[in-house]
């Protein structure tokens, strides 16, 4: 394990596999590789670590996102002020990846959502967000986050199918639910 200092003072701990970075350990330099981060980029120095550490060749969090698409013109495209909407993080990513396939080319991208972290930004009204089964408002505001994450990767999935017909998808969560007394 390591512990990293990014460039803003934030440190995270991190491991490498065999002395390698993640993506020559799994997949070597024959892949192009985008981490997409609807975050600020310096939160938990996780474009130092994904470029440097992991191996990437490129970040994409808020910051590159606001360049290519500038908040004052789009403002639909994000949740608010420091965050990308996942949904339109993820249509950045499917398009990057056709480009490196259609330039003849491997690609590996890793994709982290936000829709499912506090402060829950996103409205829904699936699950109501007092009284729930004896859940607390935070913890129904979770579900509905959950919720619309899951509407979004469903859509994103049903393109991906055809427009990277031979792409492996793996999902994952990084974390439970720790929002209630009874999670």
């Amino acid at each position: 394990e390591y512990n990293i200092t990014g460039p803003d003072g934030t440190s995270q701990s991190y491991a490498k596999i065999n002395g390698k970075t993640a993506k020559d350990e799994m997949f070597g330099e024959e892949y192009i590789s985008n981490s997409y981060n609807p975050t600020i980029e310096g939160f938990y120095a996780h474009k130092y670590v994904h470029e440097k550490f992991y191996g990437f060749n490129q970040f994409t969090g808020f910051e590159r996102f606001n360049r290519l698409y500038p908040i004052s013109k789009n403002p639909s495209l994000y949740l608010h002020q420091k965050w990308t909407s996942d949904s339109a993080m993820l249509a950045l990513a499917l398009k990057e990846a056709k480009e490196v396939i259609d330039s003849g080319k491997n690609f590996y991208t890793f994709h982290q959502t936000i829709t499912p972290h506090y402060p829950f930004s996103v409205k829904s009204n699936l699950f109501p967000t007092t009284n729930f089964i004896g859940y607390d408002e935070k913890f129904s505001n979770y579900l509905n986050q959950i919720s619309y994450i899951d509407q979004v990767l469903y859509e994103f999935l049903m393109v991906a199918k055809e427009e990277l017909p031979n792409t492996l998808f793996i999902i994952y969560g990084d974390h439970g639910n720790t929002l209630s007394k009874k999670g």
